[in-house]
């Protein structure tokens, strides 16, 4: 289960796995033989030799046309954009051939501008050329986010909700001599007469189409189609555009086909990657890319021959990979015995084989995308973890045979036991003649689990001669350890409890442990006189925890230690008996560092605050709105002024998370200082340009008063730029029209003093000292408001103080703000 949900995780979140291992079975599957209906009349290299540059005069193609319609295809596609005028005579000559022809398709294609504002619009043939047409259908080519063509959209709108089907299916439709009705819809799939298109729909993408009184939901339906093979693999039913115009070709080779005329030239036309981009050649990577008319010339053939892809639901991929992780577990319990470990690579291997070539059938007979890819996952994490589950099985057993020593285990911490300090001290004993025998074994090869678990239990009293190991393994641990006798005399410490109590290593052996963290605590309560009104006496404090040690319950709670930084600790203290009201051996003490809790949970408040005083107001608009867009129908004006606001407010947002995420990592110093020289007048000079035109919508004039004798200082430019450009466009933001923003810069000392000042509204005197809190904003009245998340300034004073630096406000209601940035020069601190 854990695997397989693994499994499933992991190919959600990258979709090109799946993607490419699709690509690869169909790779593996090889070539398929060109069909014999789909002919390519194609505008290679040789027509353009002939005729020049494309494109020619549409003439050229009304003889193309007429030639064609002479062998009485069944359906001719003209893979080829006539949108634009040219000579009348050309424009007739084409649509006079197209309606000679009478079977004859032409294209449209969608076209947007260069931003998400612009329209999406259908580029259609020019109005005679599409009268006379049999038939119209878009040419757009649907690739995924690697570039790779993979599936055809039936039906496309563009957004006036103008929906047309795609070129295959408007051919395949002229083609069965069907009317442009037939063509209609169905629950999860596309019908052509009697044609039926399995396909998948994507509802969240739904469109709606107004005809009049009616209206249609036009659904997002793709098809995943085959391909027969790489580029050029239709080479053998293409005809050169420049033979057909001379007549060199058998009409019997087009009776009744699907002819489809378009650009193959490498010049020419749109080129996408197939699946085949890939596939080998000859030893070599091919790299070439399809043409569109090739790509159409695959999806013909993939609705006439019914070689649609179906898709595995979600629960049968789980179902799979659920599959592939029980195999794992059954194949590695069947290689047990002899040679285990090569029985079992053997067994796994043969296991993904299996895998493979289960893929490999339903992909290339059954026309199935199987999960191959969520399978290989469930089987690579099955794998390790089963092999762990099934040493976790051999550790039951040796634990069965280490719990005989339980009983002996008291004799290793004797309490009060001067032999036993010293015993300590010395460290792991010589191995004597007993083990000396069983350590030849070393030199031999490694015996299996099972042999260990039988000779545990004749090496129980030797092992009890290495107990003494424990010592120095506890002596590595992390956290500090303390171990005291039932008198709280410390009789072991490791190096790690000397230093968070702040004492040497000999110092700590022999003394009274609840003094020796009394002592540590009133040290930190000299640095932090808050935290003395809430210290004990040490004799208060020895009193409780041995009040409670009598109990018999262990003593849990948090103690900041450190003179300079402060450092959080969770202690621990526990008596070591036999059972709940047996007799005490001595006292386990143990110091484990929760300073990074802290601040995670400092930084969650923060985060909380965040969401609970800015996040929640755009996030309720947006859902309002959308809501809104969802539910009735709004015209057009109002849903355009709808979907800026979600727009502005999903900015907002975005920008508010910039910001919070900027200032944290100032402040876990995550951001490092990139130092510089540089001159403050032309940092400055630059960030108020960009400033400019934001006053000037305001209705404000940002005066500048730059000291030319400003001296060069080493600082982060980037930094000191958000800094200056946070602080004016705060005073904009609360400056009223028809006002100045004065910013000055001169040298104050060893320092520079950069002044921001406005002619707002002002700040009361009990708001002063909280401007530069995070999450703090003024409280003002509801129409002086302006959008914020309180962090702009506090930006402004992490990056002053990173600069060695301070922030200071100057204030009177009515009159305005002097917002003063200090800044000293880095180099006096390298």
């Amino acid at each position: 289960m854990l695997s397989a949900a693994l499994a499933l995780w992991i190919v959600w979140r990258v979709p090109g796995l799946e993607m490419s291992a699709r690509d690869w079975l169909m790779r593996q599957r090889g070539l398929l033989r060109p069909p014999d209906d789909v002919v390519i009349v194609a505008i290679d290299e040789p027509s353009l030799k002939r005729f020049g540059r494309f494109p020619w005069p549409r003439s050229l193609m009304a003889r193309a046309l007429d030639s064609l319609k002479n062998a009485q295809p069944k359906a001719i596609a003209l893979d080829a954009l006539y949108v634009e005028p040219t000579t009348k005579a050309d424009d007739a000559a084409l649509a006079s051939a197209v309606k000679r022809a009478g079977n004859v398709v032409v294209a449209a294609q969608l076209t947007a501008g260069a931003t998400g504002a612009d329209t999406v619009e259908w580029l259609r043939p020019l109005q005679d050329i599409e009268s006379n047409a049999a038939g119209v259908g878009h040419v757009d080519v649907n690739t995924g986010f690697d570039g790779v063509a993979r599936t055809l959209l039936l039906r496309k709108a563009d957004d006036q909700s103008e929906a047309l089907w795609a070129m295959a299916v408007e051919l395949i439709r002229v083609g069965d001599g069907l009317p442009s009705d037939a063509v209609r819809a169905l629950p999860q799939a596309v019908a052509i007469g009697e044609r039926i298109l399995p396909v998948t729909t994507d509802p969240d993408s739904d469109l709606i189409e107004s005809t009049g009184a009616a209206s249609e939901r036009l659904r997002v339906e793709r098809l995943s189609f085959d391909y027969i093979g790489p580029t050029g693999s239709f080479a053998p039913q293409t005809i050169s555009f420049s033979e057909v115009i001379d007549g060199r070709f058998d009409p019997q080779r087009l009776y009744n086909k699907y002819l489809l005329i378009g650009a193959t030239a490498a010049s020419l036309g749109e080129k996408v990657a197939s699946p085949f981009i890939q596939s080998m050649s000859g030893g070599r990577l091919r790299s070439d890319l399809m043409p569109g008319v090739e790509v159409l010339a695959n999806e013909v053939n993939a609705i006439l021959r019914g070689r649609f892809y179906r898709e595995a639901p979600d629960w049968i991929t789980f179902l799979c990979s659920l599959l592939a992780g029980a195999g794992v577990i059954i194949f590695a319990a069947l290689a047990q015995g002899s040679y285990e470990i090569a029985r079992q690579i053997a067994a796994l291997g043969a296991l993904l084989a299996l895998i493979l070539l289960t893929s490999y059938l339903a992909f290339s007979r059954w026309l199935i995308l199987p999960p191959v890819a969520p399978m290989i996952f469930a089987f690579t994490i099955a794998t390790p973890l089963t092999l762990l589950w099934r040493a976790l099985v051999l550790s039951r057993e040796i634990d069965s045979r280490i719990a005989e020593l339980s009983k002996a285990g008291q004799s290793l911490l004797p309490a009060a036991s001067g032999q036993t300090v010293a015993a300590m001290a010395k460290g792991p004993g010589l191995i004597e003649s007993g083990d000396k025998a069983a350590a030849g074994e070393k030199w031999r090869l490694p015996r299996g689990a099972e042999w260990k678990a039988r000779e545990l239990k004749a090496l129980n009293q030797q092992l009890l001669q290495r107990a003494l190991f424990i010592g120095r393994a506890l002596w590595s641990i992390e956290d500090g350890l303390i171990i005291a006798a039932t008198d709280a005399r410390i009789i072991f410490a490791n190096p790690r409890a000397a230093q968070i109590l702040g004492v040497p290593e000999l110092a700590l052996a022999g003394s009274d442990l609840f003094e020796r963290i009394s002592e540590a605590e009133f040290l930190r309560a000299q640095q932090s006189p808050t935290i003395v009104s809430r210290l004990q006496s040490a004799g208060a404090a020895r009193e409780a925890l041995r009040r409670l040690l009598e109990e018999r319950k262990s003593i849990e709670r948090e103690i900041i230690l450190g003179s300079n930084n402060a450092q959080h600790y969770s202690l621990r203290v526990s008596s070591v008996a036999d059972s709940a009201h047996g007799e005490v051996y001595g006292i386990v003490a143990a110091f484990t560092d929760i300073t990074r809790h802290r601040e995670l949970q400092r930084t969650q408040r923060d985060v909380m605050a965040l969401v609970t005083h800015e996040l929640k107001t755009p996030l309720t608009a947006i859902q309002g709105m959308s809501e809104l867009l969802s539910q009735f129908e709004v015209d057009a004006a109002r849903r355009r002024e709808m979907h800026l606001i979600i727009n502005d407010e999903a900015k907002r947002l975005a920008r508010m998370i910039d910001e919070y995420l900027d200032l944290t990592r100032l402040e876990s110093g995550a951001r490092q200082l990139r130092l510089a020289p540089l001159r403050i007048e032309q940092l400055m000079e630059r960030a108020l340009l960009l400033l400019d035109p934001v006053a000037e919508r305001a209705g404000l004039k940002i005066t500048r008063n730059l000291s030319a004798d400003l001296p060069p200082i080493l600082g982060d430019a980037d930094l000191i730029a958000r800094a200056v450009t946070n602080l004016v466009d705060n005073a904009i933001k609360f400056s009223p029209a028809h006002s100045t923003v004065t910013v000055n810069a001169r040298a104050e000392g060893s320092a520079v003093l950069i002044e921001v000042i406005d002619q707002g509204c002002g700040v009361a005197p009990e708001f002063l000292p909280h401007v530069f809190e995070k999450f703090y904003r003024v409280p003002r009245a509801a129409n002086a408001d302006v959008p914020g998340a309180g962090l702009g300034l506090s930006l402004v004073r992490e990056v002053a103080e990173l600069h060695n630096g301070t922030a200071t406000i100057e204030s009177q209601p009515g009159k305005g703000s002097i917002f003063s940035l200090y800044l000293w020069d880095q180099k006096k601190d390298i």
